[in-house]
C-alpha cells in the first residue's frame, strides 16, 4: 500500500494501538501518536490513557504503522 508521500506501508496484520498497547501496560511515561503522515495526533500519559483511548475509539482500533522509543517516549504511528 502507497501513503500520500509515495512511500509503501506495511501493516502488522490485526494490530490496533489497543492491542500494541496490551504489549507495554507497564509503560509508565508518554505515549506520543501520529497518523499516516506522520503528522502529531496527540501524546497522552499513560497515567490517562484509558480514558482517553474511551474517548478516542476511532483511534484505539487503528490499525499500527510502526513504533519506536524517541527521547523517552513510546512513539506510534497509526492509520487514522
Amino acid at each position: 500500500m502507497k501513503n500520500n508521500a509515495g512511500s509503501t506501508i506495511i501493516y502488522i496484520s490485526g494490530l490496533t494501538l489497543n492491542t500494541f498497547l496490551d504489549l507495554y501496560d507497564n509503560w509508565n511515561g508518554n505515549l506520543v501518536i501520529n497518523d499516516e503522515d506522520c503528522e502529531h495526533y496527540a501524546t497522552v500519559n499513560f497515567s490517562k490513557l484509558t480514558t482517553w483511548l474511551c474517548d478516542h475509539t476511532d483511534v484505539a482500533n487503528a490499525r499500527v504503522m510502526a513504533f519506536g522509543f524517541y527521547d523517552g517516549e513510546l512513539c506510534v504511528r497509526v492509520d487514522i
